[in-house]
C-alpha cells in the first residue's frame, strides 16, 4: 500500500489525537486496581496494535493508531503496579531492566535483519504473537498489588492471599495470618502481636517516610482545593530556589543534550554512509547501554 507522505504524517496523528482523549482513564489504576486496568489496556493495546500493523486499511490504521493512543497509560501502570511488587532495595533495579528492554527494540529488530532474516513481516507477526503471550502470561501469574488492595480495605482478605502468594513464589517460607489488618499506609497494626513479631513485618510492608508522609496527606480528613497559587508556588520553587534551580536546570540540559543526540542520530541514519543497519545497531547499542549506566548513575 502506498500513500503520500503527507497522510502518512496525517495517521501517526491520530495516535496523538487519541493521547489526549486518554486522560479520562488515568483514574483507572486507582478505581479498579493495578492488575484490572493494566489487563484491560493491555488487550486493547493488542487489539489496536493488530489494526495498525497488519490491516490494509486506511481507516482501520487511523483507528489503531488512536486506540494506541487513548490506552497509553499502560506504560505507566506497568511501572506503578512492578514497583509495589518489589522490595525498595529492588526498585531502581527493576525500573532500569524495564527502561533498557524498553529501548531495546530498535536494537533486536536490527540483529534479527543483520543475522537472521529481513522478512519484516515474518519478524512482525513472531514478536506480535510473543506479545500476546506475554500478555496472557501476565493475566494468569502476576498478583494484583497488595499495597493498593490494603489502602482500599486495610482487613483485604484478597491482599493477604496475594501476598502470600508472592512469597510462596518466591521460594519464601514467611505467611501472614489471615486476621492481619494494615493503616493507611499499609502497616500492620502493632495490636496485632502474631504479625508485630514477625519478619515478614519488617521485609515487606515497611515503607519509606517520604512515601508514608504521602499517604498520610492523601488520606487526611480535610480536603485540598485546586489553586494556581500553589502551582505556580511549586514551579518558582523549581527555577528560582537555589537549592532545587541547580539540579532543575541540569535535568533540563541534559535533556535537551540527550534528546537532541537521540533524535538526530536515529531519524538521519539511514543519510548516513556505510550500512544503515549496522548504524542502527550501534544506535541501539548506545541507547541501551546509556539507559542502564545512566539510571545507576
Amino acid at each position: 500500500m502506498c500513500m503520500p507522505t503527507i497522510e502518512i504524517s496525517q495517521i501517526v496523528s491520530y495516535y496523538f489525537l487519541g493521547f489526549s482523549f486518554g486522560v479520562v482513564t488515568f483514574f483507572f489504576r486507582d478505581h479498579f486496581g493495578r492488575k484490572k486496568s493494566l489487563s484491560l489496556f493491555l488487550v486493547a493495546q493488542a487489539i489496536a496494535i493488530y489494526l495498525t500493523i497488519f490491516s490494509t486499511d486506511v481507516y482501520l490504521i487511523k483507528t489503531g493508531f488512536f486506540l494506541q493512543g487513548v490506552f497509553h497509560m499502560r506504560t505507566t501502570i506497568a511501572y506503578v503496579h512492578c514497583i509495589e511488587l518489589m522490595d525498595e532495595a529492588s526498585k531502581t533495579t527493576a525500573t532500569m531492566c524495564i527502561n533498557a528492554f524498553d529501548s531495546s527494540s530498535l536494537l533486536i529488530s536490527c540483529l534479527v535483519f543483520y543475522f537472521l532474516d529481513n522478512n519484516v513481516d515474518d519478524f512482525l507477526r513472531t514478536m506480535y504473537v510473543i506479545g500476546c503471550v506475554a500478555i496472557v502470561l501476565y493475566m494468569l501469574l502476576i498478583p494484583e498489588s497488595p499495597r493498593w488492595q490494603f489502602m482500599s480495605d486495610s482487613h483485604s482478605q484478597e491482599g493477604i492471599k496475594n501476598l502470600n502468594y508472592i512469597a510462596w513464589f518466591n521460594g519464601s517460607d514467611f505467611r501472614m495470618p489471615t486476621d492481619a489488618s494494615m493503616d493507611k499506609v499499609c502497616q500492620v497494626l502493632e495490636e496485632n502481636e502474631t504479625m508485630s513479631n514477625t519478619k515478614l513485618t519488617r521485609l515487606l510492608f515497611q515503607m519509606n517516610a517520604t512515601l508514608q508522609e504521602d499517604l498520610k496527606e492523601l488520606t487526611a480528613p480535610t480536603k485540598r482545593k485546586f489553586s494556581f497559587g500553589a502551582i505556580f508556588k511549586q514551579v518558582r520553587m523549581l527555577f528560582c530556589d537555589v537549592k532545587h534551580c541547580r539540579v532543575t536546570y541540569r535535568l533540563i540540559l541534559l535533556f535537551l543534550c540527550t534528546s537532541n543526540v537521540y533524535y538526530v542520530a536515529i531519524y538521519n541514519a539511514s543519510q548516513l554512509k556505510g550500512d544503515p543497519i549496522k548504524n542502527m545497531i550501534m544506535f541501539g547499542f548506545a541507547e541501551v547501554l546509556g539507559i542502564s549506566f545512566g539510571d545507576r548513575l
